[in-house]
C-alpha cells in the first residue's frame, strides 16, 4: 500500500516525463479530487495511506492528463471564477485568465454607473461566466446570457443555480434571442480563432475544446463582424458593448468599426502587454 508522499512523487514524474507543463498543479488537483481532500492535505499528511482503488483512479486520471491531453479543467470538472464556482463539460470553453480580467475591467467600468433599470447581455455565454459573475457583483442589475449551444446553456443553467444567482436564459445565436429589445451593456467573448489556426493549436484546445467556441471563420473576426451589423439596432443610447478579442485583432476591429462614427472605441492590453480587450461606446 502507497502513502501520500509516494503517489504524489510518482505523479508528478509521471505527468513531467509527459510534457504536461503544469505537472505540479496537475498531479496535487488529480490526488485530491480522488481522495476528497485539499492540496493542503497532501503535505499535512505524507504518511496517508492510499488504497489500491484510489491508486487506479489516479492512475487513470493521470493517464488521461499525459496521454490523451485532456485539460485539467475538463478532469476536475470544475473552475474558480471570480469568487465562482463553474461547472465545465466538454460543451463549453474553459474560461481564461484574461475572461477573468475582461470582467475585472468591466466591474470598474460599471460601479461608476447608474444601474437601476439596466440590462446587460452575455452574448455567446458558453459557460455562463462572465453573466453570473457579474450577476453576483450587480445583483441590481437584470443580466441575460444566451448561446447557441442548447447543451452549452444547460451547464450555464447549473452554473447560475449553483451559484445562487437569477439569470435570464436564452437560445440562439448573436441577437436572435433579442428581436425588437434593448440592452444597456453587452458583453461577448465570441470565437476569435482564425479556422486556418485551429489545427496549429495546442492538443489540449483542439482536441477536448468546442470548436464551436473556438472557430471565429476565415478571418478569426467574423463574429464581430455580424455583430457590427446590427449592433445599433440592440443597443441604447450611451450603451456599452464589451469584448474579448484576439491579440493581433486591434487593427481589424478598428477597421470594422470605424465604419460608423458614432461608436467611440477604446482597447485594453491584458496582464501580458497584449491588446485582449475591446469597449464600444454608443454615443
Amino acid at each position: 500500500m502507497h502513502n501520500l508522499l509516494d503517489i504524489l512523487s510518482h505523479s508528478k514524474s509521471y505527468l513531467k516525463k509527459h510534457s504536461v507543463s503544469d505537472y505540479v498543479r496537475s498531479s496535487e488537483e488529480i490526488i485530491c479530487k480522488v481522495l476528497k481532500c485539499t492540496r493542503s492535505d497532501l503535505f499535512l499528511y505524507p504518511k496517508k495511506k492510499i488504497s489500491i482503488e484510489q491508486k487506479i483512479e489516479i492512475e487513470k486520471l493521470l493517464d488521461k492528463r499525459a496521454i490523451e491531453k485532456m485539460p485539467l479543467a475538463y478532469l476536475l470538472g470544475f473552475v474558480s471564477f471570480i469568487g465562482c464556482k463553474i461547472k465545465l463539460t466538454k460543451d463549453v470553453l474553459i474560461p481564461r485568465m484574461e475572461t477573468e480580467e475582461l470582467v475585472e475591467k468591466m466591474i470598474k467600468i460599471l460601479e461608476k454607473e447608474d444601474l437601476k433599470n439596466k440590462v446587460l447581455w452575455d452574448i455567446a455565454t458558453g459557460s455562463g461566466c462572465i453573466g453570473i459573475a457579474l450577476k453576483k457583483y450587480f445583483p441590481m442589475l437584470k443580466i441575460v446570457i444566451s448561446d447557441i449551444s442548447e447543451k452549452g446553456l444547460r451547464v450555464a443553467e447549473e452554473n447560475a443555480k449553483a451559484n445562487h444567482v437569477d439569470v435570464e436564459i436564452r437560445k440562439g445565436n448573436l441577437f436572435e434571442p433579442f428581436v425588437k429589445q434593448k440592452a444597456d451593456f453587452i458583453v461577448s467573448n465570441p470565437p476569435y480563432i482564425a479556422k486556418r489556426e485551429i489545427d496549429s493549436l495546442q492538443r489540449e484546445v483542439k482536441d477536448h475544446e468546442p470548436i464551436l467556441a473556438l472557430d471565429g471563420g476565415e478571418s478569426g473576426v467574423e463574429f464581430y463582424k455580424r455583430f457590427f451589423q446590427d449592433l445599433e439596432k440592440f443597443l441604447h443610447p450611451k450603451g456599452k458593448v464589451f469584448f474579448e478579442i484576439g491579440s493581433a485583432q486591434k487593427e481589424p476591429l478598428k477597421e470594422i468599426f470605424s465604419k460608423k462614427l458614432f461608436f467611440k472605441m477604446s482597447f485594453f492590453k491584458d496582464l501580458a502587454k497584449r491588446d485582449r480587450f475591446f469597449l464600444l461606446e454608443f454615443e
